[in-house]
């Protein structure tokens, strides 16, 4: 049951991302939700095998989408999502969200900057501010709008707390 609902969650914010993308455009950007979605399940996920087969499968899906460079993002993703992985468990006393946003920040203004500077072979202060901090901003609210949702519905035993008195 646990592998439909992630096969679902995969294909149907792949299908938001690039079916209805011209409508959920802001500033002529649309946020890279499948990368929100690896982060998110690579922080939750204990198997590392299960981390590499749905990051792999986001990962080809993302960068066979028109416009994308496929292999920049099968990359960056899969070694953002190894990252996460790695460091789950570090910092404890820094909330999850927390963690994970920041990630996520920090990983989508990479990826975006480096697709940029492959396609233009430049980099401004004005690409920075008009095209890689919005694309970074809007991925990141998605992100936080995605993480409560996903985490529900795929990690359910780890929101329950015990209280021991």
């Amino acid at each position: 049951m646990r592998v439909v609902k992630i096969i679902a969650w995969i294909f149907s914010i792949y299908i938001i991302q690039t079916v209805f993308g011209e409508f959920i455009n802001i500033m002529g950007t649309v946020p890279d939700l499948l990368l929100a979605f690896i982060l998110i399940f690579a922080f939750h996920e204990w198997n590392y095998k299960t981390v590499a087969y749905v990051t792999l499968s986001c990962a080809v899906l993302a960068g066979s989408s028109v416009g994308q460079q496929f292999s920049l993002d099968v990359l960056a993703m899969s070694a953002a999502a190894v990252l996460v992985h790695g460091l789950s468990e570090r910092a404890r006393f820094i909330p999850k969200p927390v963690r994970v946003e920041c990630a996520l920040a920090v990983s989508a203004a990479v990826i975006s900057a480096a697709g940029y500077f492959i396609i233009y072979k430049s980099m401004g202060i004005a690409v920075i501010t008009g095209s890689i901090l919005p694309h970074t901003a809007y991925t990141v609210v998605c992100g936080c709008i995605m993480y409560p949702i996903v985490v529900k519905t795929l990690f359910p035993k780890q929101n329950k707390k015990v209280f021991i008195i």
